[in-house]
């Protein structure tokens, strides 16, 4: 019984950071699109 416990422990700890992981690097590639996107305006 315990194992079970820990693994469905262990599956959820791991399905939260890769959707965290998931979550912040679509962040991080918006906000490098819309910096982009600044840059480009100055440079024009």
């Amino acid at each position: 019984m315990l194992e079970t416990i820990t693994e469905s422990e262990n599956f959820l700890t791991i399905w939260t950071h890769v959707k965290f992981s998931i979550h912040a690097y679509a962040f991080v590639r918006r906000k490098e699109k819309r910096n982009n996107l600044i840059i480009n305006q100055l440079l024009l």
